[in-house]
């Protein structure tokens, strides 16, 4: 309702026939009643906006979340898949060495590398395993 449309109404039919001190006093009870409708009827128009817009808001936060989750997870996945090939490229040069008749101290350098590869692969696992909260 807008507010003109307050002024146009009328008082209702009950009040038409009092005495006209009772009559006007019931007709602008009447009209302030229907003036405080109106601003109640606006506050929870804007309510319901603010409402809505928020949960608009909210709608958006939700979908930015969903986009970095599914980032992360390839990453973390693309993460994993290059750790475990650089960690079998390097046994793989270690066993191929070995093969060939690699020295002792050369053989020393590749286990270190592949060792070094593995506690990373490790720490990350942790570090993932230690900031993931716990399912609801």
């Amino acid at each position: 309702m807008k507010p003109s449309d307050v002024r146009q109404r009328k008082p209702p039919d009950s009040v038409v026939g009092l005495s006209p001190g009772l009559e006007q006093l019931a007709a602008a009870s009447f009209l302030n009643l229907a003036n405080v409708l109106t601003r109640i009827e606006t506050k929870l128009d804007a309510l319901i906006l603010q409402g809505t817009e928020n949960m608009a808001a909210l709608d958006d936060a939700i979908q930015t979340l969903n986009d970095r989750v599914t980032e992360n997870t390839t990453i973390v996945g693309s993460t994993k898949v290059f750790i475990a090939g650089l960690f079998q490229q390097l046994m793989d040069a270690l066993a191929a060495a070995s093969n060939a008749g690699a020295t002792p101290a050369q053989l020393q350098k590749l286990t270190e590398l592949a060792a070094a590869v593995k506690a990373n692969d490790d720490d990350l696992a942790a570090a993932i395993t230690a900031n993931t909260p716990a399912a609801v």
